[in-house]
């Protein structure tokens, strides 16, 4: 095999890389917006579906990442402790230069982030398919932010048996 033959596959491999990069497919790191250029037209109402398109691209890339929110969304403990204890291995800690609100992860082996039907809501999934936290990241540039909030894996809930109720209601008069 000649030269030639070694720099037309090297390209072809960079071409396929390059798409499969802009496609997700092995993207790393989620788009800072807020650094992006301002679209003051996207907020006059010029193109009504840009912001909406931007958030739905930041979920695209949240969910193809390996990176988590750094903040929770109730601050009763520290989101960097409860990584650890649920075995997700952190990587690479905020930098303020270039993007303060997620930090670069490992997950356990079998768990996986994935996409809901809203763009700013996305599940991260246990390898027994168990709902472990729900990501809430708005990625437009002018408000952009993220935090997750964990779930427990098990909850007591009343439930009301109506005719039971009307019963005992005047109880509790």
């Amino acid at each position: 095999m000649t030269d030639d033959f070694f720099d037309c596959l090297k390209e072809a491999m960079h071409d396929i890389k390059t798409k499969f990069l802009f496609k997700g497919a092995f993207m790393s790191k989620i788009t800072n917006t807020s650094k992006e250029d301002v679209h003051p037209e996207w907020l006059l109402g010029d193109n009504p579906n840009a912001i909406e398109n931007q958030e739905k691209r930041g979920q695209d890339e949240l969910v193809n990442s390996s990176q988590l929110p750094f903040n929770l969304a109730n601050f009763r403990e520290d989101a960097l402790n409860i990584y650890k204890k649920l075995g997700i291995e952190i990587l690479e800690y905020p930098n303020s230069l270039e993007d303060e609100i997620f930090i670069k992860v490992r997950l356990p082996k079998g768990w996986k982030l994935q996409a809901t039907n809203h763009s700013m809501r996305s599940l991260l999934i246990d390898n027994k398919d168990r709902t472990r936290a729900m990501i809430f990241y708005k990625a437009a540039f002018y408000d952009r932010h993220a935090h997750i909030s964990f779930t427990t894996r098990f909850k007591i809930e009343r439930i009301w048996d109506e005719e039971v109720f009307k019963k005992y209601s005047d109880c509790y008069e």
